[in-house]
């Protein structure tokens, strides 16, 4: 097996595995070198979602994948800790060369822009009807939307969170052909949805906080 020490995943990682059942260890940390908990994906190409190994790192950020085998791609998740999610903005796809059998692989999460979306539920209305489509996410360029990461739920509304590279533009999304929504002033959004442009270039930003509300069921 041989495969890249060391990796910074501003985007998808695709890793060559030449043996069959290895066992891929290494680390996921962030930016200074701190350890990250994240949830590590590899994702053999060309087979089926059986085929999909997850690990979780340790609080040191170290992990161990069994059974990899082939061409791998992998994708590291920490939803809600502002970090950039590799696997849904593949903006600079990172190819690994082949290096070495006993090299531990080293990813490297960067920090993006982070964004919360509150959506409460005075009256209980998305909370009866839990199943209802209530879609909360973003446009990234070239149309390809990714749903937020939904990181809290009770009677009272939901909260979502999704980290966006520095950098690039996109539009964050709210709909459900359900639910009616309201903005933070009390305003119904648009029966087809509401679209709001967001571009954040540094962390010195401002990080955006929206807040929307269900206000009942559409006829």
């Amino acid at each position: 097996m041989r495969i890249s020490p060391r990796l910074i995943c501003s985007a998808v990682v695709l890793i060559s595995v030449v043996v069959r059942g290895a066992t891929v260890t290494g680390t996921v940390v962030d930016e200074n070198g701190n350890p990250v908990v994240a949830l590590v994906r590899f994702i053999p190409q060309g087979a089926g979602p059986a085929s999909v190994v997850d690990v979780t790192s340790t609080s040191t950020g170290t992990f161990a994948a069994p059974n990899i085998t082939g061409s791998v791609e992998i994708c590291i998740q920490a939803p809600g800790k502002g970090y950039v999610n590799p696997c849904l903005w593949p903006s600079s796809r990172i190819i690994a060369p082949s290096v070495s059998s006993q090299a531990a692989l080293q990813l490297t999460v960067k920090k993006g822009a982070a964004v919360t979306i509150q959506v409460t539920d005075p009256s209980g209305v998305l909370a009866s009807n839990g199943s209802a489509p209530l879609l909360v996410g973003v446009f990234a360029p070239g149309g390809m939307y990714y749903p937020a990461d939904l990181i809290a739920k009770g009677q009272t509304g939901r909260s979502y969170s999704l980290t966006i590279p520095y950098g690039i533009g996109a539009q964050l999304f709210i709909h459900s052909p359900f639910f009616v929504i309201a903005d933070s002033t009390g305003q119904p959004i648009a029966t087809s949805g509401l679209s709001l442009p967001f571009l954040q270039n540094t962390s010195a930003q401002t990080a955006t906080a929206l807040v929307f509300s269900i206000t009942g069921k559409k006829n």
